[in-house]
């Protein structure tokens, strides 16, 4: 997991009784390395079981104070990943919403701000390590937050423009504790140099961005003004505009079933779908995307049946 480091998780693993991570994100650990694998996948479900229990009893004690720690938050983000994957997704809403509200509880989303006059959660980092390690723990969170918005359409609970926590340094600086200056994320929007992790973060705002704000007709615009020169589809961002673009003309054409759809709306429509699956014929990174879109179709058909599938 790129938000843990792996040596001093050791240290405090082996170390004295009061720096032993928590339970709950040992029991984390092991369940993502025991799914699927071909000898301890059978007791997967099982760790990850007590890592729930364990991080849900530690909400419970005292005052609730116990658990606002980077361990905690290391471990919902472990338990959100292994429900995606499992496919408990309503699981993995609630659990990204939990790690999501530590992260901002412990004001991760302002490491790098100047001038902060806010609480202090946290003591002070030690040295440059772990405080690479909080902002990974936070690119992650906002990293599942952006994942679950962009599957299920509903709002994310991190916002970019709120951000004041650089981008994530390379695996390599963050494992030698190598100290390493990134950008800002609207820095890195602007062209300032970026790699790693940070790729599919900006990968992740970017999808997101494009669910928020989905100019569907322009999409149908730039579709008919450029469907002869297929190579500049070979993008799977491309893919998944045209992906979002269908979503609201069924949208529109389920907010009346009783009325028939506008013409023009359909003849889009159909038109963004024929060109997803031209293009799934030639650029296999499409073919999936071609998919989703008529899955979309098929589900409206009650409205719209005059497509051509």
């Amino acid at each position: 997991m790129p938000a843990i480091h792996s040596g001093r998780y050791h240290k405090d693993f082996y170390g004295a009784p009061l720096r032993k991570p928590p339970m709950c994100l040992q029991y984390a650990i092991w369940a993502m390395g025991a799914l699927w694998h071909p000898k301890y996948d059978r007791v997967a479900d099982i760790f990850y079981q007590r890592a729930r229990q364990y991080a849900q009893a530690d909400e419970m004690k005292d005052e609730g104070k116990h658990f606002i720690t980077i361990r905690h938050a290391q471990a919902w983000a472990l338990i959100t990943c292994y429900e995606a994957r499992a496919m408990l997704y309503t699981r993995a809403s609630m659990s990204a919403a939990r790690c999501c509200r530590l992260v901002q509880m412990m004001t991760l989303d302002r490491l790098d701000m100047t001038n902060d006059n806010g609480t202090a959660t946290l003591v002070p980092p030690i040295d440059w390590t772990e405080l690479e390690e909080r902002r990974r723990v936070f690119w992650v969170a906002f990293s599942i937050d952006a994942q679950g918005s962009i599957a299920t359409g509903w709002p994310s609970l991190i916002h970019a423009e709120d951000i004041m926590t650089r981008l994530p340094a390379s695996e390599e600086a963050f494992s030698s504790g190598q100290e390493e200056q990134t950008p800002f994320l609207d820095e890195a929007l602007k062209g300032a140099p970026y790699g790693g992790f940070s790729a599919s973060l900006i990968l992740n705002h970017i999808l997101t961005a494009i669910m928020s704000h989905n100019a569907a007709e322009e999409i149908v615009s730039i579709v008919k003004l450029t469907s002869h020169r297929s190579s500049l589809f070979s993008n799977p961002l491309c893919a998944f505009s045209l992906y979002c673009a269908t979503t609201v003309y069924v949208y529109l054409a389920k907010q009346d079933p009783l009325s028939e759809i506008n013409p023009a709306d359909l003849s889009s429509l159909e038109l963004i779908i024929n060109a997803m699956e031209a293009m799934g014929r030639i650029h296999m990174i499409t073919s999936l995307s071609s998919r989703f879109s008529t899955n979309i179709a098929i589900s409206s058909e009650a409205q719209l049946q005059t497509f051509r599938y």
